[in-house]
């Protein structure tokens, strides 16, 4: 892979995508089913007022929503760790998301499951009623760039611990969209996440992944989301008889890779094809795993 190092001239952000009428859409809340634009969320609703929520992203392929089961079992995980009770069955919320896909009308969609504490004005959480399902399917968004994403390295800082990373939490991903427009502004794709002692976490939305020589290595699971598609990876590499690491990844690891990609369950594996002022090219092993990944969504 070519180390070539210099400072890269900063961009404006993207202008927002021509939008040429509404997307095909569907969109849930609590039992009801609404058109898109219409309103459809109470303007007392904790996850809307607080950021009082737990969530989660997928694809759905053929019309079903891929490692639905695993998605439902890390949100009631992450409803349990901050506390969100009275939630609807894993069944029901399954029954509603395959529903979701059917009327949204594209097989291939992008589909978010969210939890909130339900309605209150006020802030007390005791005073919540039941827990609010959210179910919204639509057109997925374009794929990224065939040649890889560029990823900038945000400033070692302390991990955070409410929520922690292991919670996909609606309040909690504010700090993962600023440090994605900071990537943004500053002419990168995305950004990564570092800890004090700059061992890399994760990136904005997506697990990290480095590969030298037969090894991938991807940081432990302590320190960023157990990703559903990082799962998928790490057992497709050991089925192609590839050594996997889930240690401290010190941000001179990473540089040093010969390849590096990042996941999750929206994009898939997504080559990097720079980091900071480091260039890669999009590996063997990359796109060996990207196809074994694709076969078993």
């Amino acid at each position: 892979a070519s180390r070539s190092r210099q400072r890269w001239p900063r961009r404006p952000l993207p202008a927002p995508d021509p939008v040429d009428g509404p997307a095909p859409s569907s969109v849930h809340v609590d039992g009801s089913w609404f058109t898109p634009g219409e309103p459809a969320i109470r303007a007392d609703d904790r996850g809307f007022l607080y950021g009082d929520g737990v969530f989660e992203s997928l694809r759905a392929r053929g019309g079903e929503p891929v490692h639905l089961d695993a998605h439902l079992e890390r949100l009631a995980a992450s409803a349990a760790a901050v506390g969100i009770e009275r939630v609807a069955a894993r069944a029901a919320i399954a029954d509603t998301a395959r529903e979701a896909v059917r009327r949204c009308g594209v097989d291939d969609a992008y589909v978010r499951i969210t939890l909130t504490r339900g309605a209150s004005g006020a802030f007390d959480p005791e005073r919540a009623g039941a827990a609010r399902l959210v179910v919204v399917a639509l057109a997925p968004p374009p794929p990224p760039p065939a040649g890889g994403v560029t990823v900038a390295l945000l400033p070692p800082a302390p991990l955070p611990d409410m929520p922690p990373p292991q919670v996909k939490s609606t309040a909690g991903f504010l700090r993962q969209t600023l440090g994605r427009r900071r990537a943004r502004t500053a002419g990168f794709d995305d950004a990564v996440w570092r800890d004090p002692d700059a061992n890399v976490t994760e990136a904005t939305s997506s697990n990290v992944f480095a590969v030298k020589g037969a090894r991938v290595h991807t940081p432990p699971a302590t320190v960023c989301l157990p990703g559903i598609t990082r799962a998928v990876v790490l057992r497709a590499a050991r089925a192609l008889g590839l050594a996997t690491s889930t240690a401290p990844m010190p941000t001179r690891d990473l540089l040093a890779a010969d390849e590096v990609f990042i996941t999750n369950s929206v994009a898939g594996v997504v080559p990097v094809r720079r980091v900071a002022g480091v260039d890669f090219e999009p590996g063997p092993v990359t796109r060996e795993l990207a196809e074994v990944s694709a076969e078993t969504s």
